[in-house]
């Protein structure tokens, strides 16, 4: 999946800075450093494909290797029934296996449900990231008949290296976009910090310094701007709503002219430019992205849980404890009261005699030959047959 669109490729009048404009010493530029980070949202965003593609894998493995614990807990039960070292808390009753077994599915389940949560969440991290390059594309790539203006930059042009994670190769085009990986990161994607650090409060001090001369129309809504001599009807946002720009605005992006607020707040006659003040519920992309992701997180902890109480449930008799037992501390010797054995308990004695029946039938056969079963038919045989099928 590749978040690509070709609607930046604007005509060059849009796109390109006119020679007056780069002389005038009003308009200015997005800088660098607001660049960066909106580069790093898109990185983020696009790593979240292979990270919760993994983590399906991982919940899948997850199931598959509780019902390998399962079964190794129901053959540890039958050997040591057979030892007489059954503990009744371990006690691997048929009622206890459906039980485990029902969490099991349950478990299995929410895996596929976070499989279809991982599908969303992907779809809308690329959309997220897409329109978030188009943003930076089209203000990297806009420049002037003599090139000495810029759109994105400080002191000069910004390039490819400084946002490289926007761009993988030495210009600006299409072709160089950074993709949406097959490797899963290491660490989670920290995508609600990085939205965070988008926003006006955490930008506003990366305008100060910026180039005088910069000369860039596409931040102009007034006559001389975007549209040439014509003022913008109404207000035009870029990525979604990141930076919005009033009909009037004049392209200079200083602190008092380019304040916080959403497209739905007034620019002040159109004279304003706003920049983002919270990214994570204003930008519509964003949202939707970062909702899909909290639900798809949501579904991962549900997994996880499912899958610890399932496996401390079973882990003490694995390892010779019981679940909640202590052993720093001393034991005391109770009177037991006997209880009636039970079809499982006989079933368990059952298998661990023919066990060793066949232990002993083995040796010899490996001294005297091979024996025909002569009593295959005996229903003693065959009930022993359908009582190790209930195993």
């Amino acid at each position: 999946m590749e978040p690509r669109s070709t609607w930046w490729l604007f005509p060059a009048a849009v796109i390109f800075l006119s020679p007056r404009a780069a002389l005038c010493i009003n308009p200015k530029a997005i800088p660098t450093k607001a660049g960066e980070a909106i580069c790093t949202l898109s990185k983020t965003l696009k790593d979240i494909t292979p990270w919760a593609t993994q983590q399906v894998e991982e919940g899948s493995a997850k199931v598959t290797h509780l019902e390998m614990k399962l079964l190794e807990w129901q053959t540890k039960w039958v050997q040591s029934k057979a030892q007489g070292k059954g503990s009744e808390t371990c006690k691997m009753t048929g009622f206890l296996f459906r039980q485990v077994r029902k969490e099991i599915d349950k478990v299995r389940e929410e895996v596929e449900k976070l499989e279809k949560e991982a599908s969303k969440a992907a779809a809308f991290a690329a959309n997220s990231a897409g329109r978030l390059d188009e943003f930076i594309t089209v203000f990297a790539n806009a420049r002037n008949d003599s090139g000495n203006g810029f759109c994105l930059g400080k002191e000069k042009a910004a390039t490819p290296e400084d946002l490289r994670d926007c761009f993988s190769k030495t210009d600006f085009s299409e072709e160089s976009l950074v993709d949406i990986g097959e490797k899963a990161s290491v660490q989670e994607p920290n995508l609600y910090s990085t939205i965070e650090g988008i926003k006006h409060s955490k930008m506003i001090s990366h305008f100060s310094g910026v180039s005088s001369s910069a000369g860039c129309n596409l931040i102009k809504g007034a006559s001389g701007g975007i549209l040439g001599k014509t003022n913008l009807e109404k207000s035009l946002w870029w990525g979604g709503g990141i930076l919005t720009i009033g009909a009037g605005f004049g392209g200079e992006l200083s602190s008092t002219n380019l304040i916080a607020g959403e497209i739905p707040n007034d620019t002040k006659e159109g004279k304003n430019a706003l920049w983002t003040a919270d990214p994570a519920t204003q930008i519509v992309h964003l949202k939707n992205a970062s909702d899909a992701f909290k639900a798809f997180k949501a579904v991962q902890e549900k997994i996880q849980e499912k899958v610890k109480s399932i496996e401390d449930k079973m882990e003490g008799c694995l390892t010779g404890q019981e679940p909640g037992e202590n052993n720093t501390e001393p034991t005391t010797t109770t009177e037991q009261t006997p209880t009636s054995p039970t079809c499982f308990d006989n079933v368990a004695k059952i298998a661990a005699d023919l066990k060793e029946k066949r232990a002993l039938l083995a040796r010899y056969q490996k001294v005297k030959g091979w024996i025909p079963p002569s009593s295959a038919s005996h229903p003693t045989t065959q009930f022993l047959g359908l009582l190790l099928t209930l195993l």
